[in-house]
């Protein structure tokens, strides 16, 4: 114990000394002072010393023992302390004690470091706590040493990812540029390497990307400051929201007007086209009229779509000035170039004489006028079914019995019956459509291939009892025995004469009237000019389309000779064509050469075979003019349209001829677009 007390003042005496080293040059200043302190310290440990030895076996305080013991058996070593004691407090005021770093030695030196670490020289209470509680302080800002200055202005952090990041790399960096993870959703996060020279943010700030960025930057700024009108428009509520729709429009319209002036380019290239126009109700209740244009362009026939508008009435004279005016609008030449009309089958479109087709003629003598083939094929067979009475309740009767098989309880036997008797899934009855020429010939083939379901379901609906249903039908019905007797025609010669030949004769009468002898003698030069077809080049057939369109026939004959000519050289070639398309764009090198010959190749492939493009349209028409978009303007309903229908031509759009464009319409604009 008296060992661990004797090195103990030995530590606090080395510390001492060290220390009075320092401030020997105050200790002169408070000379006076210092005297009459030491006298009261030494007066204070003395009485502690003897309470001290007096209480020794009863407290055991270690403490107050080692300061009596001490001040006993070292009184020379503790009136040398005392003399330094009135200097500690002097020294603890003024001199900010020393930080010597702890020595793990298990040597005297060791101790001894540890001792000056941790301030032993200090009283016993100001000694405990030091050591029991380590000081923490938390200042709002700590020292911080910048490597190269204050120079990283692009540094951005989140406190929410606790990232970095480059703020000019990720706003103003190329489209090329590489993804790092300064530019990332995660951004960087490696705080050890952040202030190495060759990694982190040192090493990011001598990319060449980020040069470019801080560069891009710069401009921005300087931009920006030429430019303070445009912070005024920010800041002002109003100014920013009301043109808002007003942008729109016009930034719809010059895109628009884009795709439409390239397709009118194409048109006006190919010389030839054909217009189509359908009509249809918007949500409105508005009459919109959609106009499409057919034309061969690099070797593909387009059917390209460019407006919509409304008719406000709906006779000829109305719909057919409509047509004109959107065909003067754009610059065509319709004239000569107009070989074409394509509408549905209103009687107001297609009327040989006062019909808008009829109209169109007058001021364009080859616009030849097309009603759908497949749909006028329809309509024969329609009104050649109507015309026999036997035929008209053959399809009567299939329709009431899709409209039989269709509720619910007798749809669940239905279904049942067919998976006893047949393989694989049932099969449903079809609908008929007067505007589905095909779903006939489908209702047709299902009957007949399900026909024994079909009369176990009903003869097991039969045999079911419903008596209310028979008096009701009792009630609703008088019998004439004399009348109600009649006999079924069940021979083969009897079907033919009263059924089948019945409906031929009137099917070549509807042909007869629907397809005119101009129409088929057009089809015929048609299809004189595909290589597949066996009449082929042939003569009579060609001119029969070139008479049709004012063709030089001389200059004709000769161009069909010599193009036999020289498509026998090719036969067996890969160059030989086998369609029109083909044979049409074979004949473009030589148009100079063949010029009535490719004329006519040219017309027979722009010639309008349906509506279908138009009903296009109008599907884009329902998804863009909704019910919560019904009051939108007819500019914004056509430009709307053109972008979408005409997609493929939006995407492919230059976006800087597009600014420069809107910069040029829009020059009183308050941002600087160029």
């Amino acid at each position: 114990m008296k060992a661990q007390r004797e090195h103990s003042c030995k530590n606090e005496h080395l510390s001492k000394v060290d220390a009075e080293d320092e401030v020997e040059g105050e200790r002169e200043e408070v000379e006076g002072e210092r005297e009459g302190q030491q006298k009261r310290d030494r007066e204070r440990i003395q009485g502690q010393g003897e309470q001290g030895q007096e209480e020794e076996g009863e407290h055991h305080s270690g403490e107050d023992m080692e300061e009596g013991e001490h001040h006993q058996d070292e009184e020379g070593e503790s009136d040398r302390q005392d003399k330094l004691q009135g200097s500690d407090s002097e020294r603890e005021r003024r001199v900010p004690e020393p930080s010597p770093t702890i020595s793990s030695g298990a040597g005297p030196h060791g101790m001894e470091t540890v001792a000056a670490y941790f301030n032993l020289s200090s009283p016993p209470s100001s000694r405990r706590i030091q050591v029991q509680v380590p000081v923490q302080p938390m200042p709002e800002s700590f020292p911080k040493t910048l490597q190269g200055g204050p120079r990283r202005s692009f540094r951005k952090y989140s406190q929410s990812k606790d990232a970095a990041y480059c703020f000019s790399c990720r706003h103003f960096s190329l489209p090329d540029a590489p993804r790092t993870v300064f530019t990332s959703f995660e951004g960087y996060r490696n705080w050890k390497k952040d202030t190495m020279k060759d990694s982190g943010f040192c090493s990011h700030a001598r990319s060449e990307g980020h040069v470019n960025a801080m560069f891009a930057w710069t401009e921005n700024k300087k931009m920006m400051d030429k430019n303070p009108s445009m912070f005024g428009l920010m800041d002002e509520q109003k100014k920013k929201q009301v043109p808002q729709k007003t942008i729109e429009n016009e930034i719809l319209e010059c895109l628009a007007a884009m795709v439409k002036e390239e397709i009118i380019q194409e048109v006006k290239t190919s010389k030839q086209f054909s217009v189509i126009v359908d009509e249809t109700k918007d949500v409105q209740k508005k009459e919109q009229m959609s106009f499409v244009l057919r034309y061969f362009y690099n070797g593909v026939v387009h059917e390209s779509f460019l407006e919509f508008e409304v008719a406000e009435h709906l006779d000829a004279a109305a719909l057919s000035g409509k047509i004109i005016c959107f065909l003067e609008k754009h610059g065509l030449e319709y004239e000569n170039n107009l070989v074409g009309q394509g509408y549905d089958g209103a009687a107001v479109m297609r009327g040989a004489h006062a019909g808008v087709q009829a109209k169109i003629k007058e001021v364009a003598k080859h616009a030849f006028c097309v009603h759908c083939s497949a749909h006028c094929l329809n309509l024969v067979i329609v009104d050649a079914v109507k015309s026999v009475a036997d035929a008209g309740n053959f399809f009567s009767l299939l329709e009431r019995l899709y409209v039989f098989m269709s509720g619910s309880y007798v749809h669940n036997k239905w279904l049942e019956v067919q998976r006893e008797m047949f393989d694989g899934a049932p099969r449903e009855l079809q609908q008929l459509s007067d505007t589905r020429w095909a779903c006939r010939h489908i209702a047709c083939g299902n009957v007949m291939d399900r026909l024994p379901a079909i009369v176990q379901v009903l003869e097991e609906i039969a045999s079911e009892n419903h008596p209310q249903r028979a008096v009701e039908v009792l009630q609703g019905t008088v019998i004439h025995s004399t009348l109600g007797q009649h006999v079924v025609p069940d021979s083969k010669h009897t079907f033919c004469v009263s059924v089948y030949y019945p409906v031929l004769d009137n099917m070549i009468g509807e042909i007869g009237r629907r397809f005119s002898n101009t129409n088929c003698n057009i089809m015929q030069g048609v299809q004189a000019l595909n290589p597949s077809s066996p009449t082929f080049l042939r003569e009579e057939a060609v001119l029969l389309l070139a008479e049709a369109y004012d063709s030089n026939i001389e200059d004709l004959k000769h161009e069909l000779h010599q193009t036999r000519r020289v498509l026998d050289r090719k036969k067996g070639e890969k160059e030989s064509p086998t369609t029109l398309m083909e044979f049409t764009q074979f004949l473009k090198p030589y148009e100079d050469v063949f010029y009535e010959l490719f004329r006519l190749c040219n017309i027979a492939v722009v010639l309008p075979v349906s509506s279908a493009s138009c009903e296009q349209s109008f599907s884009s028409l329902r998804l863009i003019k909704t019910y919560l978009r019904s009051t939108m303007t007819e500019k914004r309903l056509s430009s709307l349209a053109v972008l979408s229908i005409e997609s493929k031509r939006t995407k492919a759009l230059d976006l800087d001829t597009f600014v420069k464009r809107f910069a040029e319409q829009h020059g009183n604009r308050r941002i600087q677009l160029l």
